[in-house]
């Protein structure tokens, strides 16, 4: 979903995505959960195998911001502006 629906710079965005699931795979390997480490290289290879059909179904974007989204930080939000509940974000 993050290929199709991205707008912006989706692969930066992949990149960076893709690199802190690769670190939390090999935390599992060391913690001892080899099956947790195999199961996020199959999630990352049915990523790479679908990859050139996700780009193909992009939809143009619009111009318009996307409802519902946050374009914010939540965490900064959270702890520098004090914004502790979800209804206190402007969407």
């Amino acid at each position: 979903m993050m290929v199709k629906n991205q707008r912006g710079f989706w692969p930066g965005r992949l990149f960076i995505r893709m690199l802190w699931d690769g670190i939390a795979a090999w935390q599992f390997l060391f913690r001892g959960k080899a099956a947790l480490f195999f199961q996020v290289g199959k999630a990352h290879g049915c990523l790479y195998l679908a990859l050139f059909r996700l780009i193909q179904q992009r939809k143009k974007p619009a111009g318009e911001p996307v409802k519902g989204r946050y374009s914010g930080n939540v965490v900064l939000d959270f702890y520098w502006k004090k914004k502790k509940h979800y209804s206190d974000l402007q969407l």
